[in-house]
């Protein structure tokens, strides 16, 4: 699978060099930004694999300030190409925890081995447990989650419901849809028009249902074949 990344950097010529030679590299680039508001309101939506992030960019928060949040939230890999190489700045980045830290200007090569070890470390993330933190605003309160505790989500229209293996319910007014693409999508999936299910915990389903902690849960015509390969499970010795 290809891996797709995200470009925030303030300087729109660099941008473009770097989206250009990117894509020449084999990668998709999702988006171009160069402040972190931006930034942050995209990943509501969408999580890129990789994040090649400037430490200068436009409004109040600098990119270490950014990496900071995405650190927090949502631990997507960080690669940070700056013009700033003082001790201070290092020191402060380093505290992020990036994948690479690149020295501008960066030629062809370094870029290419560059993305060739952050891919690495991107195939290793993924083969391993994506407990993502999820944060959710319920009746002005802020709630954050991590992936593994959710059993399941259900649309109630606008909101979704949220439902953890400790039985907690949390609402909050966003569309299933999207809430659902905010989790790591090997992990959760949608099987019926109003309900996305974790399948780590799924204990037992037929042809028409599912249970998944204490929830009994209806499935989507059709899906029966599609989760007993997602489980492992031959279908003929069920």
């Amino acid at each position: 699978m290809t891996n797709r990344v995200i470009i925030v950097e303030d300087d729109s010529d660099l941008a473009e060099n770097y989206s250009e030679l990117i894509e020449q590299l084999g990668y998709k680039v999702l988006g171009v930004f160069d402040n972190a508001p931006s930034v942050l309101y995209f990943l509501k939506a969408t999580q890129p694999d990789l994040i090649l992030l400037d430490i200068k960019i436009k409004g109040e928060f600098d990119g270490i300030d950014l990496a900071r949040v995405i650190q927090r939230d949502y631990s997507i890999p960080v690669l940070f190409m700056t013009a700033y190489s003082d001790d201070s700045t290092l020191e402060h980045a380093f505290l992020t925890t990036p994948v690479n830290y690149l020295v501008k200007p960066i030629s062809r090569e370094t870029f290419k081995t560059a993305l060739h070890l952050a891919s690495s470390r991107i195939s290793t993330h993924k083969g391993g447990t994506d407990n993502r933190r999820i944060k959710i605003r319920e009746k002005g309160y802020v709630t954050y989650l991590f992936s593994d505790e959710i059993v399941a989500l259900q649309a109630e229209g606008l909101y979704t419901m949220i439902v953890t293996r400790d039985r907690n319910t949390f609402t909050e007014r966003k569309l299933l849809k999207d809430f659902h693409a905010e989790l790591p999508q090997h992990q959760f999936i949608r099987v019926h028009k109003s309900h996305v299910v974790n399948i780590h915990h799924i204990k037992s389903f037929n042809s028409k249902h599912l249970l998944a902690g204490h929830l009994r849960i209806p499935l989507r015509r059709g899906l029966f074949s599609k989760l007993s390969r997602l489980m492992g499970t031959d279908e003929r010795n069920l």
